[in-house]
């Protein structure tokens, strides 16, 4: 099995469904025959080569292929949701962008599946991980909570529990190279 997961914006480049309509949804191959022909899914399996190189490749070739320009707007405010670490005001994001609120609102959801509300809590929930993980005092929760944006420790508690599943403590107890999975996710 393997999965492709793209950027913000990034699907666009080759699909021009509303990605909020595909949001939190695994998507066979068969299904989605749009991005993947059938004879590319054929030759995946039978070539010897590295099937990473060879989607990657494919996915490169459509992109010169399709030439596709997502909204250079959107590109930016998700941009600079990342740099803020997901404290940002999405009226200020919509006047960045030079859109008015409900059309910012519209276009965000239709380029990345996410409202900028939810994508900035996601972004600003990896920012609390982050933290949580290079923090080596069990009792400083509340610095973590307000450095991540959130109000006090049972607000970053809350919003851990729910998109991860997981109480900020076993996120303290990781080493700090290793690698952070979420399998729960729900918004």
């Amino acid at each position: 099995i393997i999965g492709v997961r793209f950027r913000p914006c990034g699907l666009f480049q080759f699909i021009e469904i509303p990605l909020n309509e595909l949001a939190n949804q695994g998507i066979d191959s068969q299904e989605f025959p749009v991005l993947f022909s059938q004879s590319f899914i054929y030759q995946l399996c039978e070539s010897n080569q590295n099937p990473i190189d060879i989607i990657e490749h494919e996915l490169v070739r459509q992109v010169y292929k399709n030439n596709m320009d997502t909204e250079k707007q959107i590109s930016y405010a998700v941009s600079l949701i990342s740099r803020q670490k997901g404290i940002v005001s999405i009226k200020e994001l919509a006047a960045e962008a030079c859109l008015c609120l409900r059309q910012f609102e519209r276009k965000f959801k239709f380029y990345t599946g996410y409202s900028p509300k939810e994508y900035s809590r996601i972004i600003k929930f990896w920012n609390a991980i982050h933290l949580l993980k290079s923090n080596t005092s069990f009792d400083n929760l509340l610095s973590v909570a307000i450095q991540a944006g959130y109000y006090d420790t049972p607000h970053l508690y809350r919003e851990v529990k729910r998109l991860s599943g997981n109480t900020p403590n076993a996120f303290l107890s990781l080493p700090t190279n290793e690698k952070v999975e979420v399998l729960h996710f729900e918004l």
